[in-house]
This record gives structure tokens, sequence and C-alpha cells, in this order.
């Protein structure tokens, strides 16, 4: 499309628009990508279901037509497909992640964050710099603390000399 190419081929405008170190944001490009190719892939198998269902086709085409898509077995050959895509993709973001302090020195001891999650997470942050205390990061990531009454507190918040009395 003629875009012009920053560093190591990465598109200036992704670049720019975050200011993020060079690595961080191939790590953001990897991220993205893996999430838009199971997007798509969820998108077509649900669609070659739903026009076959519409149009009378037997589910067991759509079921073959979805496995050479989406990749998978069928009658004993295997397809390769989108699914492998985004394997691929998984291996390329945990290499590049495994790299990040964050993941070697935290991350990693974390159970439920994976490879793809923590480079989203890490790729979001940008530069862990930019803030002044852990307290922030947390806060900056949705996962601050509040005191064990907010909720009955916030439910009170138009009516506010309740809510100093609770506080």
């Amino acid at each position: 499309n003629g875009a012009k190419k920053g560093r190591e081929n990465m598109p200036v405008s992704i670049v720019k628009k975050y200011n993020l170190p060079n690595e961080i944001a191939v790590l953001k490009l990897y991220v993205n990508t893996y999430y838009d190719l199971q997007n798509h892939r969820i998108k077509a198998g649900n669609r070659i279901f739903a026009l076959s269902e519409f149009n009378g086709v037997d589910p067991d085409i759509a079921k073959r037509l979805t496995v050479r898509l989406i990749g998978g077995k069928e009658e004993g050959v295997k397809h390769q497909g989108l699914m492998d895509v985004e394997v691929a993709v998984a291996k390329d973001i945990q290499k590049l992640g495994f790299q990040h302090d964050l993941w070697k020195r935290w991350l990693v001891d974390i159970k439920g964050i994976g490879p793809v999650l923590a480079g989203g997470w890490i790729s979001s942050i940008g530069t862990i710099s930019r803030f002044d205390t852990i307290s922030k990061l947390w806060a900056y990531s949705g996962y601050h603390t509040v005191p064990a009454n907010q909720a009955y507190i916030d439910r009170f918040k138009n009516a506010p000399h309740i809510a100093q009395a609770l506080a």
C-alpha cells in the first residue's frame, strides 16, 4: 500500500501513535495479529455453519469445510488452517514476551497468565517506567484495591451524606 516502514519493518504509524520502544511495538503487533486471527477464525467457522443451515446443506459438508479452513484432521488427512497460524503467532509472542523483564521477574509465576495474555498486558503498558508506583500500574491495569465496603458505599453516591457516614 506504499506505507512508510519504520524500525524493523514496523509501520511508522504504530510506532508514532503509541510512542513505544521497538520491542514493545513489535510485541503489540503480534498480540493484535493473534487476536485478529482468532476473531476471523471464529467468525468464519460460525458463518460456514450458518450458511449451510440457511441453505439446507448437509452439516457434514460444513464440518469438512470448517476443518479445512480452521485446521485439523479430516479422514486421516491433516489440514493446515487458521488455527495453525494462530499457534505459530502465539509461539512468536512467547519468544518476544519471555525476553521482557516483566515476564521473567513476575508474570511467569502467576497462574493463568500465558504468553498471549502476558504479551498483551506488557504491550499495553508500554514502558513501565511511566508509573511512579506499583499501585499506579495496578490501577492502570484495573487491578487496584478498593475498600471492602466500597460497593456498599457506591450505592449511596447520590446521597453524599450517607456515603460520608459509611466511610
